[in-house]
Formats: structure tokens, C-alpha cells, sequence
């Protein structure tokens, strides 16, 4: 590298061993410009992680994680490694979340007794039982 003021070798320093001029270009740090998709990814693995139960974290994650992927080279590589996380996250929640609520509905439907029908046949017998049952009924 060359001294900006005089011309002399550098070599490995950062200034000028004849003038004492610090060289410039040595100070400069490379500019990091933003990414949009590594921000994007960002941005919309946290709205899949807050919409979990409104149902928008399937496409907020989908959408996330693709981006995430596509700019995982990029200068915002953290960004993108955060969207990318929050995605996965957000479905792999999404996706416990729906098989609980399936178990839930078919272990309703399951325990379910057959004898339900007999029940509801039986129950005005069982109400009559029930002092001041009809009473109740009529002032409701």
C-alpha cells in the first residue's frame, strides 16, 4: 500500500513511516448494506411466532424460512439465521398445536359413551326425581 501524501511504501503499517500520515483507506470499514430478504426473514418468523393461534404462522413461516434460506449468504447472515429459527420454530409449534387439538377432538368423539342415546332417553325420568326440578326450569 502506498502513502497517500508522499508516496512511500506502507507496507503492513497503517501510517506513513516518513510523514507519519495515517492512510485513509485503512480506516475506512467495508459498508454492510442491508438485505431486505435476510430482514424480511426476520420479520416474519416473529409474526409466525406471534400469530401461532390466529393461523397466519403457516404462511408467515413458509414464507420466512424460504427467504431465510435464499439470502443465508448474504452480509446479514444473522438476520437470515434468525428468520430461519423463528420459522422453524413457529411451524414446529403450528404443528403441535394442530395434532393436540386432533387428539383432543378424536379423544372426545372416542370416549363418547355408546349408551349416550339411553342416557338422553332416561333423563326426564331423572329429572322428575329432582325436587322442585320443574320449579327451577320455570323461574329460568
Amino acid at each position: 500500500m502506498i502513502c497517500n501524501k508522499c508516496g512511500h511504501d506502507l507496507g503492513e503499517y497503517n501510517f506513513c513511516p516518513q510523514c507519519g500520515q495515517q492512510n485513509s483507506e485503512l480506516d475506512k470499514k467495508p459498508e454492510m448494506k442491508p438485505d431486505g430478504k435476510a430482514v424480511a426473514s426476520m420479520i416474519l418468523g416473529i409474526c409466525s411466532c406471534v400469530f401461532i393461534f390466529l393461523g397466519l404462522s403457516i404462511p408467515f413461516g413458509i414464507a420466512g424460512l424460504v427467504l431465510g434460506t435464499v439470502s443465508r449468504n448474504s452480509p446479514n447472515k444473522n438476520m437470515a439465521l434468525a428468520g430461519i429459527i423463528l420459522s422453524i420454530t413457529s411451524l414446529a409449534l403450528t404443528l403441535i398445536v394442530v395434532l393436540g387439538l386432533f387428539a383432543i377432538i378424536i379423544g372426545v368423539i372416542l370416549l363418547i359413551p355408546e349408551e349416550f342415546p339411553n342416557f338422553m332417553q332416561e333423563a326426564p325420568d331423572f329429572m322428575e326425581e329432582i325436587p322442585n326440578f320443574r320449579h327451577w326450569l320455570e323461574r329460568i
